[in-house]
């Protein structure tokens, strides 16, 4: 099946790619397609390659750092000792390609420059940024699963919100004690820096928990996410402790209907847009 990832992103080539080269640097400078590709769920793979041929052949090159791990990945694991060896490992596999997508969105700048400096002078290097995300954008019966499983964790904590909350707990208190329920319930990080916005901080889309105290009458907001198995989930809940200002309970009416209606939208077929374009008309 993970071979099959391969195959499909080959199968999305254009414009006479021959080859794609998903790169990672250091942390947190790390391509995700790279675990998609291969099918490795643990491993930090920092300096690690991934080489997908027009064939949906896949490569990859590790360092013997990470050669254990690298074992029960997909693809034709290279294993290198220094810098020079990976440089002549991937050249012997891109022998012949003239023109090689990376993912610019996703590539740090020195990564293109390093494979510059040991590539014939008359390959090019062109933008695969829209044949990797056409690739992962259909999901497979195994990553839908993954995903089903990381929304059920952070639903379990959604549902256990009106327990930690009560008058005096501060935010930082709060969003921490979701992240370790998130991970006894088996999720394997946070999906990203948990938000936990009382008062008038519920207003700031990404804020950053601090110690403000939650009072009566106060919002409390939570954006969060669970991780499993390098699969994300994300919700957002608001809860009031105590009677909410009437002027909340309308801004939390408002909300309600604009996303009854945008739920209404998602059809099979419909423009992503139409959902958005719904809510926000009620608005």
């Amino acid at each position: 099946m993970m071979s099959s990832r391969a195959e499909r992103l080959a199968q999305n080539f254009a414009d006479g790619v021959d080859a794609v080269v998903v790169m990672n640097a250091s942390e947190p400078f790390l391509d995700t397609t790279y675990w998609y590709l291969t099918g490795s769920t643990s491993g930090t793979f920092e300096g690690a390659r991934a080489v997908v041929t027009s064939d949906g052949a896949l490569h990859t090159f590790v360092s013997i750092l990470e050669e254990e791990t690298a074992k029960s990945s997909s693809g034709e694991v290279h294993v290198y000792n220094t810098d020079s060896e990976r440089k002549q490992q991937m050249q012997d596999v891109l022998k012949g390609c003239k023109k090689i997508g990376v993912n610019f969105s996703s590539t740090a700048y020195g990564s293109v420059e390093w494979m510059k400096s040991f590539l014939e002078p008359d390959v090019s290097i062109v933008d695969a940024t829209k044949i990797i995300s056409d690739t992962i954008a259909v999901k497979d019966d195994k990553e839908i699963a993954l995903i089903e499983k990381a929304c059920r964790i952070s639903s379990t904590v959604a549902n256990e919100l009106p327990d930690m909350i009560h008058e005096g707990a501060t935010e930082r208190d709060v969003a921490s004690e979701m992240g370790i329920r998130m991970l006894r319930l088996g999720g394997t990080g946070l999906a990203f820096d948990t938000i936990a916005a009382f008062g008038a901080h519920s207003s700031e889309p990404h804020y950053s928990p601090a110690d403000y105290a939650l009072r009566k009458g106060d919002a409390a907001l939570f954006d969060f996410g669970s991780k499993y198995e390098r699969y994300c989930s994300d919700l957002t809940r608001t809860i009031f402790l105590g009677e909410p200002d009437p002027i909340l309970r309308r801004a939390y009416e408002v909300v309600r209907q604009a996303q009854l209606a945008g739920l209404a939208e998602m059809k099979d077929g419909a423009d992503a847009s139409a959902p958005d374009l719904a809510a926000r008309k009620v608005i």
